[in-house]
């Protein structure tokens, strides 16, 4: 089971357990701890909970979706700059041919890394050196003309944003990058406030229905964030279309 849906259900057991138990212990406590003036200090006091637990639920979905769609937003300039570079050391003659066949092993391999089922990201050492290779032959190049020392000169500098971009990919895989405190004071927080709805709720179907409905919302945001902060798996995964398109276009040389 993945990850993020085991963790989802699990904080839906203990979000909706709390309210289950807060119904069970209602009928249980003596009548002066159940009075009106009693539920008062308890809303009252929920209340200054229910706050903070909003806000951090609302900056770990912001969190994780700018997150998702800088990724995103890498992952295609990437592709596109790879491409890019091949074009421009196809047009800079045949002698750039083993550069570009170094070019298209490494995107494959990088497409094979980022979204391979069998080795999802896997960071095979071939990858960076065969990437690595590549670039320090570009740098190599001796241009015969002005053209050509163009095009080198362009291809340098596309060499070293793709380099870069390859590091910060390298970097966001290695980690989750939502602290795991938030979550555990999060889903704390929403338990003590499900024991407090369950305390003064009806004991009946619709109460325990909607309870339902409430921890599976906050579950389905929990989830949401996880998977959110693993672009490259999941079910909510950057799409791989356009890095195999951008594949597809590079030159055979």
């Amino acid at each position: 089971m993945h990850s993020s849906i085991a963790i989802a259900l699990v904080v839906l057991a203990c979000v909706f357990g709390g309210g289950l138990l807060g119904m069970w212990l209602g009928p249980r406590l003596p009548p002066h701890h159940v009075d009106k003036q009693t539920q008062n200090v308890v809303k009252l006091g929920m209340g200054t909970i229910a706050t903070p637990m909003a806000l951090v639920l609302g900056l770990l979905v912001g969190t994780a979706k700018a997150s998702f769609d800088s990724m995103a937003k890498h992952t295609d300039e990437f592709a596109a700059k790879v491409v890019q570079l091949d074009h421009i050391l196809g047009a800079y003659g045949p002698e750039t041919a083993p550069i570009r066949r170094r070019l298209r092993t490494f995107m494959a391999l990088k497409i094979d890394e980022l979204w391979g089922t069998e080795r999802p990201h896997r960071l095979p050492s071939e990858n960076g050196v065969l990437l690595e290779s590549a670039l320090s032959r570009v740098l190599s190049l001796a241009p015969h003309d002005e053209r050509q020392k163009a095009l080198q000169s362009r291809a340098l500098q596309l060499s070293a944003d793709i380099g870069q971009t390859r590091w910060l990919l390298i970097e966001h895989t290695a980690g989750a990058s939502i602290p795991g405190p938030f979550l555990v004071i999060l889903v704390f927080w929403a338990g003590i406030l499900f024991v407090s709805f369950g305390l003064f709720a009806p004991r009946h179907a619709t109460a325990v229905v909607v309870l339902l409905v409430c921890a599976l919302s906050i579950a389905a945001a929990i989830f949401i964030i996880l998977e959110m902060d693993h672009p490259f798996s999941g079910v909510i995964r950057i799409p791989s279309g356009p890095a195999r398109s951008a594949l597809a276009h590079m030159g055979q040389p």
